[in-house]
């Protein structure tokens, strides 16, 4: 697993252990062959 994806399941894993909820707002998908995931991402906790 790389280093930056490792890091960020870590971040959302403790700070799932913390919030009720994430909730997406707005999502744009990053049209890439080469990469995979959002361009851009917007979610509420609460």
């Amino acid at each position: 697993m790389h280093l930056a994806r490792l890091e960020m399941s870590a971040l959302l894993e403790r700070l799932a252990d913390r919030v009720a909820r994430f909730e997406i707002v707005s999502e744009e998908p990053l049209i890439n062959n080469g990469l995979r995931g959002f361009k851009h991402l917007e979610v509420t906790i609460s």
